[in-house]
C-alpha cells in the first residue's frame, strides 16, 4: 500500500479525471504481490483496514484511480 495527501504525488494532477481534492488522502497503490495470494480476499481486507485507519485519523475523503 502507498498513500498520502495528493500533494505528495506530483504526477496525479495530470490524470485524465483531474487532480484529487486538496483535503483528500490519495491511495496511489494497493495490491497483493504474490500470485498465490490473489483472489482470496486479502486485497479487500487490506482496503477495509486502511479505510478504518483513515477514519480513526480523521480523514474525510479518500480518492484513488483504478487501472
Amino acid at each position: 500500500m502507498q498513500y498520502a495527501p495528493a500533494k505528495y504525488f506530483p504526477n496525479v494532477s495530470s490524470y485524465p479525471s483531474g487532480p484529487p481534492s486538496g483535503d483528500a488522502i490519495f491511495i496511489a497503490c494497493l495490491y497483493v504481490p504474490s500470485k498465490d495470494h490473489r483472489r482470496k480476499g486479502y486485497g479487500t481486507i487490506m482496503l477495509k483496514n486502511l479505510l478504518e485507519e483513515f477514519r480513526e485519523r480523521g480523514f474525510k475523503a479518500v480518492e484513488t484511480f483504478a487501472r
